[in-house]
């Protein structure tokens, strides 16, 4: 396993991974004999199927323990590190692969909490929801009182506005400018005519389409991890994602203000909802529950919505919002046992997912999100490699670097063409300005014109440039989509055919910015409209916006979903002949253990309800003298790993648990349970004796 790029039993990557800091990547400590009050955990039989011990005691483990809110992510390590370093430890808290650090080098449980692992306590009856569409190329945030959602009908949410150059829109460019101080200057349009408009671009920092960061590092994201801006400078993508959190926060307590309605309001009686995709990994949606966090909005004030259950949940909640192919039925008059696909087509990545419809009215998830990066970019990015095949691949990067305003003039006039155009519409060119003083410097540079380098290249007869107007013939055009299109319908096909759940599926939902697009939506019909009904909202850009914000009345609209990852815990436990290697046995007295083994608490693909914990396991501490017990937490992609250090398996972090005082002999059982229903892991130890019970979500970002 380890910080290679580790990669599951069916090649693709494993599920969580943890970038090293300095002090992770130290060999663990071998002094296993340092007299300790803390210590890891033994289930009570130690039996393969029963209540599991934490990995690594020099003897055999002997109790549970419980879970306290502040622990550290370790690192896996590399290829080449053996088993018993599987579990790295600092210098400072982490209890290394044999045995625990002493009390002398572990911070107690209380001095972690701001760190690690935090409790997490929603408040269920805040007055106002706020939600918050974070998406790759468009953002924006709206609310609701708790007043006007009782209008179920058609509830009351209140949308931002922002000024375009001749129009209004619900959410704007997600384009942050900060001024040479790194301290925020503009959002959105301002962001972008400023950065365009303005003469110190080398002081500033101009960040667009940076969300794609968050899936593209995946396994790598930390809270260290950069991003680099559009005019080539870097600063820490949390920094730059709380920024603009922190002003859709500030400008909705303005937004309150003028409306009068913030009196007898406070910062508290408002809940907040980050939309996130069901694709991104753990470790994306801790990245942006820190990064609002960093915003000023405290956990307890936050839940995190996946994008297109918030979209199914405000097409099933608003009727008159959504249109339909033919003259089907609305998903917002479906009955118990209907089933429908719902196609998240965002700017970035798209999400896949489908639901059936309870008897209650509720949702359960049928089929485990997928999707991947086949958003509005792609085609993008299709047309920057044509403006290579004409002028050259390192000319025209050269000019981006030296030309970043220009380059984004283009890059704009593209994007506004690309959302306006309707194949059906179109019969001759498509016109795309090229800036004057760039079409110069080309000149300067490659000691040709853009004329020549057209008439040389494979576009001699379908493109043409006059003045600053380059004109690009229909099916040109068209081939920019091919790819997103093609890989968006294809893996829908491929899903409807190979999940037998799906096969008396009927509709098929289609939401998000690129949802509007004329040739994805050509496409989705071309295909499927034979089959199914293609269910869209009259704008599907504002639907999971909408959605978000119910979704924070409505925390269980989607009552049930699909584990998407097998979790438990790293433990020891009695030696089976012929089933483990004998290398990896331990003696102790009369019997052989196996350390590492996995200990399930919930299988990949198992249906987990809202809010459920999965069924305890107790542990016991290991000696009567322990203060405090730990436990490590794993994630795997199979379904049925044995040993923590597959490939398939990632670390999540370790969960110390605080005991209660008590005399010598006297049982300390601590009975663990996970919950892994929503967007987050929950993490519950009880202590049998005392009650006493401390809740934990983990950490994922080291």
């Amino acid at each position: 396993m380890g910080n290679q790029s580790a990669k599951t039993e069916d090649g693709k990557p494993s599920p969580v991974k943890s970038t090293p800091s300095t002090a992770a990547s130290k060999p663990a400590s071998k002094d296993h004999k340092s007299k300790r009050k803390t210590g890891n955990v033994k289930s009570s039989s130690g039996e393969s199927k029963t209540s599991p011990a934490l990995t690594g005691a020099s003897k055999p483990l002997s109790t549970k323990g419980n879970v306290i809110p502040n622990t550290r992510t370790v690192s896996p390590p590399s290829s080449s590190v053996g088993k018993k370093e599987l579990l790295r430890k600092d210098d400072s808290s982490t209890p290394s692969f044999e045995g625990t650090s002493s009390s002398t080098t572990k911070p107690s449980l209380e001095q972690n909490k701001k760190s690690f692992f935090g409790k997490k306590t929603i408040k269920q009856s805040s007055l106002i929801v706020a939600a918050i569409d974070f998406g790759t190329t468009f953002s924006g945030f709206a609310h609701c009182t708790r007043e006007g959602y009782k209008n179920s009908g058609d509830p009351k949410i209140h949308l931002h506005s922002w000024a375009a150059k001749t129009t209004m829109t619900a959410k704007a460019p997600t384009c942050v400018l900060l001024d040479s101080d790194q301290k925020f200057k503009s959002f959105g349009y301002d962001a972008n005519s400023e950065f365009q408009d303005g003469e110190d671009i080398d002081d500033c920092y101009f960040f667009k389409h940076f969300k794609m960061k968050l899936y593209e590092s995946k396994d790598e994201l930390t809270r260290d991890t950069m991003l680099e801006s559009e005019n080539g400078k870097k600063l820490p993508a949390i920094s730059v994602f709380s920024a603009i959190i922190e002003f859709f926060k500030n400008m909705l307590l303005k937004d309150l203000e003028a409306k009068d309605t913030h009196s007898g309001f406070y910062g508290s009686d408002i809940h907040w909802v980050l939309t996130v995709p069901a694709i991104w990994n753990l470790k994306a949606k801790q990245f942006m529950r820190e990064a609002a966090h960093k915003a000023g909005i405290e956990d307890g004030q936050l839940t995190l919505a996946l994008e297109p259950e918030a979209a199914s949940l405000y097409c099933r909640k608003v009727p008159s919002s959504v249109v339909r192919a033919d003259d089907g039925p609305s998903i917002a008059n479906f009955q118990a046992g209907a089933k429908y696909l719902i196609m998240d087509l965002g700017g970035g990545t798209i999400d896949i997912t489908a639901h059936e419809v309870l008897n209650d009215g509720h949702l359960k998830e049928i089929n485990e999100p997928t999707g991947g990066y086949w958003g509005g970019l792609r085609v993008n990015e299709s047309f920057v490699r044509f403006l290579q095949r004409i002028c050259g691949q390192d000319v025209l990067h050269e000019m981006e670097k030296m030309y970043p305003v220009e380059w984004q003039e283009i890059k704009d006039e593209f994007e506004r063409k690309k959302c306006a155009y309707d194949p059906n519409g179109v019969l001759g060119k498509i016109t795309i300005r090229i800036p004057l003083y760039l079409a110069e410097e080309y000149k300067k540079i490659t000691e040709c014109t853009l004329e020549e380098s057209i008439s040389e290249s494979p576009f001699k007869d379908t493109v043409e440039i006059k003045g600053d107007k380059l004109r690009i013939d229909k099916h040109v055009f068209e081939s920019f989509f091919e790819e997103s299109t093609r890989k968006v319908v294809s893996k829908v096909e491929k899903l409807l055919i190979e999940n037998t759940q799906l096969h008396d599926l009927g509709t098929i939902l289609v939401v998000g910015g690129y949802a509007e697009d004329p040739s994805m939506q050509k496409a989705i019909k071309d295909k499927f409209a034979q089959k199914y009904k293609i269910v869209i909202p009259a704008d599907p850009r504002i639907a999971i916006l909408k959605g978000a914000v119910m979704y924070g009345f409505e925390l269980d609209a989607v009552r049930s979903r699909l584990c998407k990852y097998t979790y438990g815990i790293g433990h020891q436990r009695k030696f089976i002949e012929g089933v483990d290697d004998s290398k990896k046995m331990r003696k102790y007295g009369r019997h052989s253990y196996v350390d590492d083994a996995f200990d399930i608490h919930v299988r990949k693909g198992d249906l987990v309800k809202y809010g459920d914990f999965q069924d305890g396991k107790d542990y016991h501490p290991l000696n009567d003298d322990q203060t405090q017990a730990w436990f490590d937490f794993y994630a795997s992609d199979s379904t049925d790993p044995s040993y923590v250090y597959e490939n398939s398996c990632a670390c999540l972090g370790f969960v110390g648990v605080d005991l209660s005082p008590r005399e010598r002999g006297v049982d300390a059982t601590i009975t663990l349970k996970i919950s892994v229903s929503g967007t987050d892991i929950e993490v519950q130890a009880t202590e049998k004796r005392t009650g006493n019970t401390t809740t934990a979500y983990c950490n994922f970002l080291g």
